[in-house]
This record gives structure tokens, sequence and C-alpha cells, in this order.
């Protein structure tokens, strides 16, 4: 918050928050699945609603079934979180990691109701790459924007989406973001001045990139040697493998994220970091044509590229 809210803006913005009208009511809500569409300039704002249950679970626990052993099709069931093919306790948004991704327009209100059912713990929901100059106690960073959200209990966060671009959700308490809590929160723009360099901008086209343990990050950090944290796997989308040094090879039981894309046609694909404990990382895409577009809400004059690094910030490309 720091300088953006100080003095007078701070008590303007009070000002305004005690004259916004009434609390919005269920029948003026969109399901949040409903706000994935073409922006046009032209539509009225929607308002999002979205439903999160944040709580302790389990990767490849026993909503995966047999995918441990084999069964490919169990590693698919709505429920089951295959991380990196080690069974772990994790801490998931509606049993899914990354959580539920918000695809909106530009200026849409954005009402996710946030339940806390993760025993013993608190938690909020920081929402990085909004700016919420609007709205600061909605940036979910606990004792200083707001009070974290108890055990068994729900908050409302409510803002408008007004920076277009990829930008990430993730808890802001302890290390429940590195277990976790995260995902993809995109801002499309009715107005975007690089539209003529993809024939598609597809919900499933994203990227994110988290580094994983095999074990609860707690038990690492803090209060061993820098030596002997280590990340035991990369996810992408929430999926990866890992290399078992009793067995001394990589498990390959767990599914991996696979795009589908058709020749001929150029497609828009969002990347974010969720990475916690080490940045940053690099990828490189091999036979294909990839050019950057727009990072961190700034657009790109567009720039082939073939290896790139990233860390905490967002990158779009085109292929």
């Amino acid at each position: 918050m720091g300088k953006f809210m100080a003095g007078p803006r701070l008590l303007n913005a009070i000002s305004e928050a005690k004259e916004r009208p009434s609390p919005l009511q269920l029948e003026q809500f969109h399901d949040g699945a409903e706000c994935d569409r073409i922006c046009t300039e032209h539509e009225p704002p929607r308002v999002c609603y979205f439903h999160w249950i944040a709580e302790n679970y389990a990767a490849m626990g026993s909503a995966c079934g047999d995918c441990r052993w084999g069964n490919r099709s169990h590693c698919f069931h709505p429920q089951c979180v295959t991380a990196d093919g080690m069974e772990r306790g994790v801490l998931a948004i509606n049993r899914r990691i990354p959580g539920p991704t918000i695809h909106v327009c530009q200026n849409d209100m954005v009402v996710v109701d946030l339940k806390n059912h993760m025993e013993g713990l608190e938690s909020t929901i920081h929402w990085h790459g909004a700016h919420q100059y609007a709205t600061p106690w909605m940036d979910g960073v606990p004792m200083i924007t707001q009070c974290p959200i108890p055990h068994g209990t729900t908050f409302r966060y409510a803002f408008t989406a007004s920076e277009p671009g990829t930008q990430l959700y993730h808890s802001h308490s302890g290390h429940q973001k590195a277990n976790g809590h995260y995902g993809l929160f995109v801002v499309r723009s009715p107005t975007d001045i690089n539209r003529h360099l993809y024939d598609y901008d597809l919900a499933e086209h994203h990227i994110v990139i988290s580094d994983w343990t095999l074990d609860m990050v707690e038990k690492f950090v803090p209060g061993l040697q820098s030596s002997t944290v280590r990340m035991d796997s990369i996810l992408i989308n929430g999926r990866g493998r890992h290399f078992d040094e009793e067995e001394h090879e990589l498990q390959v039981q767990a599914p991996l994220t696979v795009y589908r894309v058709k020749k001929g046609f150029r497609y828009r694909f969002r990347l974010v970091s969720s990475g916690s404990q080490f940045c940053p990382f690099q990828l490189q895409v091999s036979c294909l044509c990839v050019c950057v577009i727009k990072r961190d809400h700034h657009w790109y004059k567009k720039k082939p590229i073939s290896i790139f690094y990233i860390s905490k910030i967002r990158t779009n490309i085109k292929k």
C-alpha cells in the first residue's frame, strides 16, 4: 500500500467506500465460468462470482485410486491431485492444484467467497498484479490490509479487475503458497493492441510453473541449512514427476500437462511463475516460433525468442 494510499488518498478511499451502494444481491452475479468470454468494448461489466474452499488435502491420495500403480484413467478424476506422483499432504483450493482459474474481462467485478477449512490455520489471498487502488483492503496481506481468515469462517473478496494481463493469486500466510495455494488470474482487454498477432486466446493455454518438494515445506523451512533446502521437482499446471533416489529412476506414473494445437494457427500462451523457494526458471520451446508480446502489464514489440527466464513475473508468449 505504502505511498499510494498515504494521507489524503487513504481518507478519500475510506470516504468513497462508505458511499458505496448496498451489497450486491446473488441474482446480480454471474457464475465465474460464464465470465470466461471474448471481451468487447460495449459490453457492460459483469459481476463474476466464485466460491472456494481452502482445506487440507493429499496429493496422490484416495481420490486418485490406482493412478500411482499405472491406471492412467484414475489420474484424471476431478478431485485427484497428482502433483509429481508422490503422496504427500497439500493445501488445496476446491481440491485442485493450482486452484480454480479466473478469466474475466477488464472492469468486471471479481467476487470470491473463501471458506477456510484448514485445521488450525489462518489464511488470506493476495491478488498478485491487481493494484487495488480503490480497494486496498482486498489486497490480502494479513495484519496489514486485513485480518487473517480464521478456521471455519468465510471472507468475501470483491474488487474490480482493472489491470489487464496475466496475473497470479496466492496465499499470503506462512508457506501455504508453496504447499499448493496458488492459481491463475487472467484479465482480458477488449482493446488488446496485439490482437492481430494471434488467432486464439484459449483458457486451457496457460503455463503455471511452480517448485515442489516431496513433503510439506514447513519440514524444510525455516531451521535447516540452506544447502539442505532444495526442490524435488518442477510442476507445470500442478503436474510433474520426481526422481526416486532409492530406486534410482524417474517415476513416470503421474501424467504431465499436454497442450493441443493445430498446425497453421497462432496461439497465445500465458505464462506465470508461482515459484516459492527457488528462482528463476529457464524455459525452452523447441521446433516452434515463440514471440514475447507482453510482460508484467507492459506490451512488447513482437520479439522472437527461444530461451527465456522467469522469476516471480508474468509473461505472455505467442507461438
